[in-house]
Order: C-alpha cells, then sequence, then structure tokens
C-alpha cells in the first residue's frame, strides 16, 4: 500500500517515471543472515538490549 501511495503522489506532482517506464527500481537482494547477540544502542548513554 506504501508504495502505491508513494507513486501516486508522485504522478500528482507531475512527476514522470524514471526507470523503465516505473517509479521503481528493482533492486537485488543476495542474502541477509542476522546474528544472535545483544542490540547496543549508542547515544548519550549507551542502552544493551538483550
Amino acid at each position: 500500500m506504501a508504495t502505491d501511495y508513494i507513486a501516486e503522489r508522485f504522478e500528482s506532482f507531475g512527476l514522470l517515471p524514471a526507470s523503465n517506464g516505473s517509479y521503481f527500481q528493482d533492486v537485488p537482494v543476495v542474502g541477509m543472515k542476522p546474528e544472535p547477540g545483544d542490540l547496543v544502542m549508542r547515544g548519550r548513554s549507551d542502552l544493551t538490549l538483550k
């Protein structure tokens, strides 16, 4: 639904599709393997989520 909304908004602004007549570009994903572990959020003070 989100991508359809974005394409409709682009079209309503008068923007022309840039890639093969589409507002979208195919991006192949080779793979992804998450590793288990803690999530550390760094900022003024670090926060570790287990």
